[in-house]
């Protein structure tokens, strides 16, 4: 009797492990004999049939990925891609494409168990992609695209249409707009078209984040807290020197690119330019200590404690030599925004 009682409750809690496990599926391992693919963009409805180069490609960058079935019978709807495998006109097998982690398979969704899908491939056969960097979120997204892609030669400035547009962080998860910050590399996916106004325009399908420097915010309102303090120097100016040569942290394009934000901001001409310099080109008077028609912002002996985020250094605006204003400062970035606190203040 002890011996069924034994042999019972083995088998019942065999039956109960293996009600609880959760089913694995790998398109690798199906073993799919196909000679096409055919792939739907339900964004737009249009299906591509891929060539037998495309097909592979696709295959094999879909292969190993392991997925796991998120919840038994789920029945889903709302994909992004379906993908359907054929050998001449038989279909093979279909999945669809939930975001970038969850696999539609035979009725049921299955997640990702490492990581999300590669789907740069399945995107390119079906919409344009660039990479820019945001410059502009107050009143929709602007960016600037990087000068080896092709958007550049339309205009150094996009204004990006965001209806329908889903968003992804760095590591493949779905992020609201609002998440975006100046200074951001993101992946734009759009269907190629732009509008050839200035900015120009476009609309985009999905934005991926693939870096962010808060130091480009940092940067900005630093100079901001110089030219609003003491405003009586920006009397009358119409230009703006910024002398970056001791930032850190920064590559000379996104030191281009806060000078550019600045002109914009304030209707001035930027330049990056030191105090020699302006005097070597004849914009200081030298004799008289006088800059006529501008102000020269100085941002130095800067040092960046990446893991408090906290920049500290020594923050200058020059008009002339009886007409100057700076101190040290500590700008910390805290709930999404620098604050500075300044001391050592002077003004002359």
């Amino acid at each position: 009797m002890r011996r069924i009682l034994l042999l019972w409750s083995v088998l019942t809690v065999s039956l109960l492990f293996a009600g609880c496990s959760k089913k694995t599926i790998a398109i690798g391992e199906m073993d799919i004999d196909f000679t096409q693919i055919d792939l739907t963009d339900r964004n737009t409805g249009d299906t591509l049939s891929l060539d037998s180069e495309q097909s592979r490609e696709l295959y094999e960058k879909l292969q190993e990925t392991e997925f796991v079935q998120e919840r038994p019978n789920r029945k889903s709807g709302g994909w992004d891609y379906w993908i359907t495998f054929r050998k001449d006109d038989e279909v093979k097998k279909e999945f669809g494409i939930h975001g970038k982690d969850t696999l539609e398979y035979d009725g049921n969704l299955y997640k990702a168990v490492n990581s999300s899908m590669d789907l740069t491939d399945v995107k390119s056969y079906l919409y344009t992609t660039f990479q820019a960097t945001v410059i502009g979120t107050e009143n929709g997204l602007l960016v600037m695209p990087e000068k080896e892609s092709m958007e550049a030669g339309s205009s150094d400035k996009i204004s990006v249409g965001l209806s329908d547009t889903k968003f992804y962080d760095a590591e493949g998860n779905e992020i609201s707009e609002d998440m975006l910050m100046v200074g951001d590399r993101i992946m734009i996916t759009y269907s190629g078209a732009i509008n050839e106004s200035y900015p120009a325009q476009i609309s985009a399908y999905e934005i991926d984040l693939l870096d962010r420097n808060i130091l480009i915010q940092g940067y900005l309102a630093i100079i901001e807290e110089l030219y609003e303090e003491d405003a009586a120097l920006n009397s009358d100016i119409t230009m703006i020197a910024v002398d970056t040569t001791e930032w850190i942290n920064l590559s000379d394009e996104q030191k281009k690119m806060i000078c550019n934000m600045v002109q914009d901001k304030y209707g001035f001409e930027v330049v990056e330019n030191t105090y020699e310099e302006l005097v070597e080109k004849g914009l200081i008077v030298e004799k008289e200590l006088t800059y006529p028609n501008g102000i020269l912002i100085n941002i130095s002996n800067l040092k960046y404690k990446e893991e408090k985020q906290k920049l500290t250094g020594s923050m200058e605006k020059w008009r002339s030599g009886l007409g100057a204003t700076g101190s040290d400062f500590t700008a910390e970035y805290k709930d999404g925004e620098w604050k500075i606190s300044k001391n050592k203040q002077w003004k002359s």
